[in-house]
């Protein structure tokens, strides 16, 4: 879903206090010029590079699983113990549920078409 709700909006009611500073550093690999924004939830970190959606720890970083994807995706939106993509390349696009925990693929859905 883009954005923070139903009703497509990107703002939230939290407070943050400035100025804000860099807490944390991650860094992936491979060509990020075509990523989505990143996602964070339940202590972890979304983030896409050439075609692989990487889940990081959000707090020290590491690793925890990657996904190759048909394209590049659209950010992941969690919900309970499943992480929901959807990625697009050309004409073809598809929605992906994966695991939380480990990214294992539950199910997909293949669009009959991607209008661009």
């Amino acid at each position: 879903m883009e954005g923070a709700g139903p009703e497509r909006s990107r703002a939230v009611s939290d407070v943050l206090t400035l100025p804000l500073g860099l807490g944390q550093n991650f860094k992936i690999g491979g060509d990020t010029r075509f990523g989505s924004p990143v996602g964070i939830a339940q202590g972890m970190l979304f983030a896409d590079s050439e075609r692989t959606l990487f889940a990081l720890d959000a707090g020290n970083g590491q690793e925890r699983w990657r996904f190759n994807l048909p394209g590049f995706f659209l950010s992941p939106a969690v919900a309970g113990n499943r992480v929901f993509v959807r990625a697009e390349s050309g004409e073809d696009g598809f929605i992906f549920a994966l695991t939380l925990d480990v990214g294992a693929k539950l199910w997909q859905y293949r669009f009959p078409a991607v209008w661009t």
